[in-house]
């Protein structure tokens, strides 16, 4: 049966050519029926979605309570989802957690942890294994919502090294080995989370800076963007311009696109050939998160959300 309104967290929207649908990924957890894992919907026209089947169950010896951000990309033939697992209990450095952010410090611990993996399937409706030799960041970083960039024939992952760890969180790059199995380098970081607010974040001690939600776009001028959210009042989409058109910026021109609580963002194209972004609205935990999709406008040196076209309408 259709569905047009359920919950969904970092949505990933991708058109199938081949089965003429769209593939909405999005997340399970623990102690959902099915356990932790990536659940899948299909839909023909971007507003009534079928029932999910799951993609991608996480072992159990990963201690996962969820796969966060899963987000699904085609490479050499393969299909891989780069998902960040999060754990239930491992020793941290962070500072300043905070309770509603799921953080629950508990002597030399904290409740969860988040490392960010790659998954591997034959078919886009999975099922998806683990392939990755253990997370791509390093592990004992706290980094979530890694997506996958190749620039110059080689595989990135771009993430979000969090700010409960770092309070100033931060977006990386770190090369790849070509089987996308484990890093091939340093990570570097491209920018960081006060960068949008141009301050500078040691003269606000008690303040944090949130990224979150990396995906890289190319407009019609071959300008590169990133897209990312943060958070100041509720949770904003941006997206950021690289003054060299590389990965490795430097990056500049960060711009809010979109507020309302909303965020997330992916690009896709329509198969009617119009540009869209899939983002997550309102950002507040619970059953009220809903996918909403809007045409995208490519304005060559900048983007602009536009009227809404799929999603809880």
């Amino acid at each position: 049966m259709a569905e047009s309104s359920f919950t969904v967290s970092d949505p990933f929207v991708w058109r199938d050519d081949t089965a003429k649908c769209y593939r909405l990924y999005q997340l399970s957890r623990a102690n959902d029926p099915v356990g932790a894992g990536v659940m899948m919907r299909t839909s023909t026209n971007l507003v009534d979605w079928s029932a999910m089947t799951q993609v991608l169950h996480v072992p159990e010896s990963y201690e996962c309570s969820a796969v966060w951000a899963p987000e699904m990309h085609v490479y050499k033939g393969s299909y891989y989802i780069f998902g960040t697992i999060c754990t239930k209990m491992y020793p941290t450095n962070c500072v300043a957690p905070m309770a509603e952010a799921g953080w629950q410090p508990k002597g030399n611990y904290l409740r969860k942890r988040l490392s960010t993996y790659v998954f591997k399937a034959d078919r886009p409706e999975g099922p998806f294994k683990v392939w990755s030799d253990g997370p791509i960041p390093p592990r004992d970083w706290a980094t979530l919502d890694g997506t996958f960039f190749e620039e110059d024939g080689k595989p990135y992952m771009v993430f979000c090294h969090e700010w409960t760890q770092m309070r100033n969180g931060t977006m990386d790059a770190v090369e790849m080995t070509p089987d996308l199995t484990r890093a091939a380098g340093t990570p570097v970081t491209l920018f960081r989370a006060s960068d949008l607010w141009q301050e500078d974040a040691s003269k606000f001690p008690g303040r944090t800076y949130v990224t979150d939600g990396p995906f890289l776009y190319r407009s019609k001028t071959g300008e590169l963007f990133m897209l990312w959210s943060s958070a100041r009042k509720g949770y904003l989409q941006v997206a950021s311009r690289s003054a060299s058109g590389k990965l490795h910026g430097p990056w500049i021109d960060h711009k809010v696109i979109y507020e309302n609580d909303s965020g997330h963002g992916m690009v896709f194209r329509t198969f009617e050939g119009t540009l869209a972004i899939a983002l997550h609205s309102p950002n507040h935990p619970g059953p009220q998160k809903r996918l909403r999709i809007y045409e995208l406008e490519d304005l060559g040196h900048a983007l602009r959300v536009g009227r809404q076209i799929g999603g809880l309408m």
